[in-house]
């Protein structure tokens, strides 16, 4: 992440338009754009990816987030989500900016974005605003269009050596399944059954890189799992992983 801040902002528009996203509704991360711009270290990366954004993000489009992200590059979404709410709640934000906590890393760091890139009331809601909006296309198409922006953006910008997401469905349309086909992702390791609890986590893959990914229930609606964060820290904190293999 060498690139200034008006050279990424101009990719990240120019696939947004290339996708046919740059006009709809929502946000492409609710992280500061600083937070794109920082070098790379050799610390660990952490992306926390959900499922779309709420109608809290109305009003603006995937393009005027990056435009807004270069007037106000300290910006934070996630920071005005704690402080003030999202549609006058601040419970998910709050979860969200303690997720880094577990693996010692800072929120300030952290991407925060979604699998998809339009907003609505509830993901029950997200066709009927997506066949309302001035996209074209299906749900299904959005999902791909989103997905490539989310491979050729956000994950080559970034390079997370570990994602959670929240949102975690196996044969729905969830965060988890999409990350799940779109990351290539191999077996799944089970950390808790219980249906208000359940986490699991698997590998998925990026140019050859291979990323641990965990899978929560959706935090505006659960509670964190914190023994499965635990859990999880444990489990790929290795060696091989430290040394970045």
């Amino acid at each position: 992440m060498t690139s200034t801040g008006s050279e990424l902002a101009s990719r990240a528009i120019g696939l947004l338009e290339e996708y046919g996203l740059a006009e709809i509704e929502g946000r492409p991360f609710d992280n500061s754009f600083a937070t794109f711009t920082r070098p790379l270290t050799d610390q660990h990366r952490l992306m926390v990816v959900g499922f779309n954004g709420s109608n809290a993000d109305e009003g603006w489009t995937t393009k005027s987030t990056f435009e807004k992200g270069l007037e106000d590059p300290d910006f934070s979404n996630i920071d005005i989500g704690e402080k003030v709410g999202w549609n006058g709640k601040r419970r998910l934000a709050r979860a969200l900016k303690r997720i880094p906590n577990y693996f010692g890393l800072d929120w300030e760091d952290t991407i925060y974005t979604n699998a998809i890139l339009a907003c609505s009331q509830d993901a029950a809601s997200l066709a009927a605003k997506v066949n309302n909006s001035r996209i074209n296309g299906s749900v299904s198409a959005i999902k791909n269009r989103s997905m490539a922006f989310f491979r050729n953006f956000t994950m080559r910008e970034f390079e997370p050596t570990i994602i959670v997401c929240h949102g975690n469905g196996e044969t729905s349309f969830s965060t988890a399944s999409i990350l799940h086909e779109y990351l290539e992702g191999d077996e799944k390791v089970s950390l808790e059954t219980h249906p208000f609890k359940r986490a699991y986590w698997f590998n998925g893959y990026y140019n050859g890189r291979k990323i641990p990914i965990l899978c929560l229930r959706h935090m505006s609606r659960y509670r964190v799992n914190e023994d499965a964060l635990r859990n999880f820290a444990r489990a790929i904190m290795t060696p091989e992983f430290e040394r970045g293999e």
